[in-house]
């Protein structure tokens, strides 16, 4: 069975994250899962969600992305969402597949990481199979 998290939040980010994710993009596993292409900066990092390094694989990445696509179908009635992920980063597909994203095709050679061009996933998830995914957790 699926988990979440209850102390996951959505929030508007602001200056307060900044601190926060710079913390998390000095950390080489995340750098390049997210496959940084520039030196991170406090200022950078005010387009990241916020977390604590020592947070990572205890659902919070899971639960944010549950609640932001959670907010995507309710408040904004959206049909899909859809991301790109890059292929060597195996936590987040994981993360993904577990939420039901599918992977709809593949981006080659689409990021530069570690030197070297890595191909992406293009996944979605439509509306339908998601009130499927929350009426699993619901139960």
């Amino acid at each position: 069975m699926l988990r979440l998290r209850s102390d996951v939040r959505i929030t508007p980010l602001g200056p307060e994250h900044a601190d926060r994710m710079y913390r998390w993009m000095l950390d080489p596993v995340v750098a390049s899962s997210v496959g940084l292409r520039r030196d991170p900066s406090p200022e950078r990092t005010l387009a990241w969600i916020h977390g604590e390094p020592s947070a990572r694989g205890n659902g919070v990445g899971r639960t944010g992305v549950y609640r932001a696509m959670a907010e995507g179908f309710a408040k904004y009635d959206l049909h899909k969402i859809w991301l790109t992920v890059h292929a060597n980063n195996q936590d987040a597909i994981k993360t993904y597949l577990a939420l039901r994203f599918k992977v709809e095709g593949v981006l080659r050679d689409e990021f530069w990481l570690e030197n070297r061009r890595v191909d992406a996933y293009y996944m979605g998830i439509l509306q339908p199979e998601f009130a499927e995914l929350s009426n699993e957790i619901a139960n």
